[in-house]
């Protein structure tokens, strides 16, 4: 499983881990030269996507989400439904999709609605 670990205020900066193991660590005022920068640590973000080649759409959901709500991380949970196995595939997904347990799934660079 591979983690992306943020952290904004005192040693703001990005992480990624993969199976418990670190892959890279940026520390957000290597790379604007600025203690305490507020906020998000976009340039530290970016770079992680960059070294790890994660799809940078990821960092975008990021923004979004702290645009919405001041909150500047998400908590990815398990995708599973009451009484039903954890979703490991995109077919699991779209399974679960189509028997109308969510409002939105994506996918890749593919997104769709189940709202009515």
């Amino acid at each position: 499983m591979r983690t992306l670990g943020i952290c904004s205020g005192m040693d703001t900066g990005c992480t990624s881990v993969e199976d418990g193991k670190i892959i890279a660590a940026v520390n957000e005022e290597r790379l604007n030269r600025r203690k305490l920068p507020p906020g998000l640590p976009r340039l530290s973000i970016k770079k992680i996507l960059k070294i790890c080649k994660i799809n940078p759409s990821y960092y975008n959901i990021l923004k979004g989400h702290y645009k919405l709500t001041g909150i500047p991380s998400r908590l990815n949970t398990s995708f599973d439904m009451h009484e039903e196995p954890i979703v490991c595939t995109p077919y699991d997904a779209i399974r679960s999709f189509r028997q109308g347990h969510l409002d939105y799934l994506a996918i890749g660079n593919y997104s769709v609605s189940n709202l009515k």
